[in-house]
């Protein structure tokens, strides 16, 4: 089992050549994590319309870089930043719980 100790690929680097983030298609090799970092991302870039970085961020008690990197794939992101922005947003952006079929 790997740790996550040691430094590794952002979600985003599994993308396949040429594909943008977060629609893009990820790698046939990509790990099973890089697959649900990017439906988070997905989801957040879904139920973030009509509202700005800064007043999530705010809202949802993170930094504005934390909610970028997270956009962006340029980390993997934590449960507790996940579970502020889930409720600054009023929504659930976790892959497992429920189907948006706007946004899988």
């Amino acid at each position: 089992m790997p740790t996550y100790r040691h430094a590794r690929p952002a979600p985003a680097d599994h993308l396949a050549e040429g594909q943008r983030w977060p629609n893009g298609r990820l790698s046939d090799d990509a790990p099973l994590e890089a697959r649900h970092a990017q439906q988070v991302a997905k989801r957040l870039h879904y139920h973030l319309q009509g509202h700005t970085n800064r007043e999530i961020a705010r809202a949802a008690g993170i930094t504005e870089t934390a909610l970028s990197d997270l956009k962006r794939g340029r980390t993997w992101g934590a449960l507790p930043i996940l579970a502020r922005l889930e409720a600054a947003l009023n929504t659930d952006l976790w892959c497992g719980k429920t189907h948006h079929p706007d946004t899988d």
